[in-house]
Order: structure tokens, then sequence, then C-alpha cells
């Protein structure tokens, strides 16, 4: 038995007519949407929507999540819409708003400026979807997991990538992954690895210690900031910084300790020297070059542990 009919995923009343059939009739999947059609025709007639609601979406997500159909996905959302408008005031209605909004953010998630542009402003209509399902009945677990999913829509986040080791005294390319915001405050802290262990793992007192800590050089950075609640990056230069070892430091509230996480830190280490290594089974070689000319260093000493 396999889920391929896209009848499956339709609405109730079309539902409830099929003729749903199985050579195998301990097929799981078979046995499922039996129960399944048993179930809304029940509810259907007994007149409890909040009931009918609640198995007739269990249906819809249960045939997304296991349909071998390729358009499951669009079929979903139109059943959703087809719900939305049938129960609109009916209880249960705030579940089938919710469900719309999830649809919306999952498929914002996949958006991509070059190979999935569509979906860029999807975030913004997961919003209105779950502000439905909050004023429709406030007190609701759909309004209470509603308001969770708006808090992490639009909740700030900053990142940073860059190389593993920086060169030494020049331009080293970084890229900041940031959401949410339109200005990033930066920090370059002096600071040893062992006093960077040593900050701790509890992050507002982490932001805290590094804070009150002398920095070296401090920035800003103005952002292009779409309000559509995706994720961008932004390419920038670090300040040249001579042989030793950092902290970056990057806030989006000019390093407001009231506001944990609004940061990031990461550890730096600067030097221009290059290893490669190769093991072998009787022995160990190891080559030290300069990473700015490509010169090999000579008669270097090194611990192994």
């Amino acid at each position: 038995f396999h889920l391929n009919n896209p009848e499956y995923i339709s609405d109730n009343e079309n539902f409830i007519r099929l003729q749903i059939t199985s050579p195998d009739s301990f097929s799981l999947p078979y046995r499922s949407l039996k129960i399944m059609q048993e179930l809304t025709a029940f509810h259907m007639q007994s007149g409890n929507t909040l009931a009918l609601i609640d198995i007739s979406l269990y249906r819809l997500k249960y045939m997304k999540e296991n349909s071998t159909l390729e358009t499951r996905d669009e079929l979903y959302l139109k059943a959703l819409e087809s719900f939305e408008k049938t129960y609109s005031g009916k209880a249960g209605y705030e579940d089938i708003c919710y469900e719309l909004g999830e649809y919306y953010k999952n498929r914002a998630a996949t958006y991509h400026p070059e190979t999935n542009p569509d979906y860029q402003w999807d975030y913004k209509t997961a919003i209105q979807w779950y502000e439905k399902a909050i004023d429709t009945d406030s007190t609701s677990m759909a309004a209470n997991n509603a308001r969770v999913a708006i808090e992490d829509i639009q909740k700030p986040s900053i990142k940073v990538k860059y190389q593993n080791v920086l060169m030494p005294d020049k331009v080293n390319f970084i890229t900041y992954e940031y959401k949410n915001t339109s200005k990033l405050y930066c920090r370059i802290i002096p600071i040893s690895e062992l006093q960077y262990e040593r900050l701790g793992w509890i992050r507002r007192d982490v932001y805290k210690k590094l804070i009150s800590m002398k920095y070296d050089k401090q920035w800003e950075i103005s952002l292009t900031n779409n309000e559509d609640f995706q994720l961008n990056y932004y390419d920038d230069g670090l300040p040249p910084l001579s042989i030793g070892t950092y902290a970056i430091l990057v806030s989006i509230t000019n390093f407001d300790t009231a506001y944990k996480e609004g940061y990031v830190c990461q550890f730096i280490e600067v030097n221009n020297i290059e290893m490669l290594s190769r093991i072998n089974f009787d022995n160990s070689e190891f080559l030290f070059i300069n990473r700015t000319n490509g010169e090999p260093y000579k008669n270097m000493k090194i611990t192994t542990y």
C-alpha cells in the first residue's frame, strides 16, 4: 500500500467518500489512513469541530511526512487553506492558523537569494498567521506556541567566520552572518589562550568580563536590513593585527550587558607560521613555512605530547 493518492491530502468531504483498499490488510499506512477516515467521518457527524480539526491536521501532516507524491507540499498548503476557509470561527480554528504559520516558517528557512529566491518574505507571512492564531484564542496551546515562534523569527543573531589562523600585519577577511539587525559593534581584545579558557561558559558572565577588558581596536559596521527576517552575510576586512592571540567581540546592542544573547566572541590566533606534516609508520615529518613568502623555517624545535 502506497500513500501516493493526492485525494488523501484533500478536504474532509472528499476524503471520507474515498474507497481506500489494499491487497495487504495488515499494512500500517493502510490501517492508519482507514482509522483517520473513520474518525473524520465520526467527528463530522458529531459536530465536534475541535476534534475534527485535530484529526484533519494530523492526517495532513502524516501525508506530508510519509507520502511519495512530489507535489505533497503544494497539496498540503492547498488543504490547509481550504480548512482555514471552511472552519473559520469554529473551535480549533487557531490550530489551523498556527499550522499555516509553521508551513511558511519552514518554507522561509529554505530561502536562498540565488537558488531559491521566491520565499524571501515567507517569515512575514508566517508571523501574520501566528498573530491570527493568538487573536483567535490567546489562551490556547496554539497561541502559546505561536508566541514562541514569533519571538524566534524576530530574534537578532550574529555569527562570524574567518580563517583559523590569521596573517600578521595584514587585512584578514571575515564574514558576518547576521539577522534582524542593522548595526554591529566590534572589538579586538588581546587575551592569552589560558585567559580565554578561564572566562567560563556562562554567557552573561563571559560577556561582562570581555567588555571590562582593555581592547586594542573598536569599530562599528552599518548593515542592510531588509526586514524580511532572513539571514544575511557581510564580508569585510579585519584591521591588521600583530603576532599574538586575541578575542573578537561583536555586539548588536553596543555592548549592552543587559542583553546576554546579543553578541558573539571567538578566539583568534595571529602568527606567520604554517605547519605541514606527514606521518609514516616509523617516523613523522614536519615542515614549517613562512606564510608571507612561502620560505621554510630552518632548525625549528617542536614539542610533541
